[in-house]
């Protein structure tokens, strides 16, 4: 995006969710916490992310957090939220 765009418009970020189509329009997630992680792509923490951290603390069903190194999270978020997945997904098999 930011080849695109340029890179002052665009974030960091990473959605953690776990779900399936339980029907036409109707999306049914389990096991865990929706998750939003997003951040500036600098680290640093400006203004608009603050702005966006507070517009998701009104949502209802997900949580929003701001890593102080994205890097980090982002490789770790994945690698547990697959671990969670593959148990949930794969009882007694594992």
């Amino acid at each position: 995006m930011a080849a695109i765009l340029g890179e002052e418009p665009v974030l960091n970020g990473l959605c953690g969710i776990l779900a399936w189509r339980d029907g036409p329009g109707h999306i049914r997630h389990f096991a865990i916490e929706p998750v939003v992680r997003f951040g500036e792509r600098n680290n640093e923490r400006t203004a608009r992310i603050d702005d966006l951290q507070r517009a998701f603390d009104v949502c209802v069903g997900a949580v929003a957090e701001v890593p102080t190194t994205f890097e980090l999270p982002c490789g770790t978020s994945f690698f547990s939220f697959a671990r969670k997945a593959a148990l949930v997904l794969s009882p007694g098999r594992l």
